[in-house]
């Protein structure tokens, strides 16, 4: 059977906006070409990923979701509550001392191993830092972090949500809390902080050579190249280079 059919109605202006359309389609790889051929940038990190808004006497600036691994630039330097979680970074990224309001701090949900603080971040400074959901790597390079976090424990400081982060590797110390780890039960040794050079071994000091004439017979051997002196209560064996670090 026969069914009626209504006529396709087009709006008046329809050609005119296909036109248009179609002439932004032609012009859009013009547009492309001459930009890459005069060398301009469209940077990755570009503020325009992340919004600032103001509640009360707090500023914030939410980065998150944005696919960042560097600090965006022109972040408003009143920040006080900085959100970079679901991105990218690969640890606490460096620049935070460009916010020197900045009092809450949230990195959960990145690629981050390493949790060194980064120059001109102190942990007394913020009453909240989130690195959970992150690949925290709890072997001797955590050391410093941890050192940092219970001096601010000593001081009475305490840095909210950070007790919800956890270790992901090595394997023994997987799903612990960072706040649960201790600087003692790492077992670490200036030789893991301090590594030697030029192939050479990382080999605890005897305490008993502090004395004048050992300190003389390590010097000498320095000089000859075969014993390099690292720090206070290490020496590296079989270093080709006389430099001293304190």
């Amino acid at each position: 059977a026969d069914h009626d059919v209504d006529e396709l109605k087009l709006p008046s202006d329809f050609f005119m906006d296909f036109r248009r359309c179609k002439l932004v389609v032609l012009i859009a790889p013009v547009v492309f070409l001459v930009i890459i051929e005069r060398g301009v940038s469209i940077p990755q990190n570009a503020t325009t990923c992340c919004d600032t808004f103001t509640t009360g006497r707090d500023i914030t600036t939410n980065c998150s979701s944005a696919g960042l691994t560097a600090l965006p630039s022109g972040i408003n330097s009143s920040t006080t509550i900085l959100d970079l979680s679901h991105n990218r970074f690969a640890r606490v990224p460096p620049g935070l001392s460009s916010l020197p309001n900045l009092i809450q701090l949230f990195l959960h949900d990145n690629l981050i191993e390493d949790v060194s603080i980064p120059s001109g971040l102190n942990l007394n400074d913020l009453s909240a830092l989130t690195l959970h959901d992150n690949p925290v790597n709890c072997s001797c390079g955590i050391k410093p972090f941890l050192l940092a976090v219970e001096l601010s424990k000593s001081n009475g400081h305490v840095i909210m949500k950070l007790n919800l982060s956890m270790c992901f590797a090595p394997i023994s110390r997987q799903g612990r809390r960072l706040t649960q780890l201790s600087v003692d039960e790492l077992g670490c040794s200036a030789c893991d902080s301090n590594p030697c050079m030029n192939g050479g071994t990382c080999t605890k000091l005897n305490p008993q050579a502090k004395t004048v004439l050992h300190w003389a017979v390590y010097t000498w051997r320095a000089l000859l190249g075969s014993i390099h002196l690292q720090t206070s209560m290490t020496y590296c064996i079989g270093h080709q280079l006389v430099q001293f670090q304190h």
